[in-house]
């Protein structure tokens, strides 16, 4: 088991003194859990990253064990093609600034990492946490923040989704398990993101082979050809 999984499954979690993260948040010894869904119909993959410990200030009461920190990015789908990766672009950014507590960001005011394949996308957000929050990064070693592994939620075997779902807190909780996914995804939801998008994309309905046509047909002033309708 990795390191960082014996942190979260070690129920007590670490004394929150002295100073750092013990450890756990080093380079490949981290992972960053994510899921994707949706909320109101629009797409969000959600990235979450545990430390076992957190303090923002000094004295034993400005620290306590355990500490989820989340970035949900919104997407919005261009064109109709499912299959096509590229025709998703990031729309907005939403993060925890404390404990299950949702700040936001346009797009535009985060740094990006390029894909580097294909099509010259921004695909990864540069955002840091710091004490019990999470920013936008700005710093020029911002490709250090790729350095912990990700881990899929499908991906995990039944064991681990168990042993993530069943886990209680004081504090924080796990935000993608099944019981609290869709709820702080809700909650990280911002209806700005997509101002002026439709909902859903604007699709043509294919034009069958064979079109039948009735017996005695209807003429309508200023009809529609079927090229041009609209799937509902």
């Amino acid at each position: 088991m990795s390191p960082v999984a014996n942190c979260i499954l070690n129920r007590a979690g670490l004394k929150p003194t002295g100073g750092g993260r013990s450890g756990c948040d080093h380079g490949g010894k981290a992972q960053v859990y994510v899921r994707g869904g949706t909320s109101q119909g629009r797409i969000g993959i959600i990235y979450s990253y545990y430390v076992p410990k957190v303090r923002w200030a000094k004295g034993n009461g400005n620290g306590h064990r355990h500490y989820w920190a989340s970035v949900v990015v919104w997407v919005n789908q261009w064109g109709c093609d499912t299959d096509d990766i590229s025709a998703l672009w990031p729309v907005g950014i939403s993060y925890t600034s404390d404990h299950l507590t949702w700040a936001t960001a346009p797009a535009g005011e985060i740094s990006f990492k390029p894909s580097g394949v294909g099509v010259d996308m921004a695909t990864n957000p540069r955002m840091k946490i710091h004490d019990k929050a999470i920013s936008p990064f700005t710093g020029a070693d911002g490709d250090l923040v790729y350095q912990p592994t990700l881990i899929s939620w499908d991906s995990l075997p039944e064991p681990a989704q168990k042993a993530l779902t069943d886990v209680k807190y004081d504090k924080t909780q796990a935000p993608f398990n099944d019981a609290n996914f869709q709820s702080q995804l809700d909650a990280a939801y911002r209806e700005g993101f997509f101002a002026g998008l439709p909902t859903d994309a604007d699709c043509i309905s294919e034009q069958p082979d064979e079109i039948d046509i009735p017996d005695d047909p209807v003429t309508v002033t200023g009809a529609v050809s079927p090229s041009s309708t609209e799937m509902e």
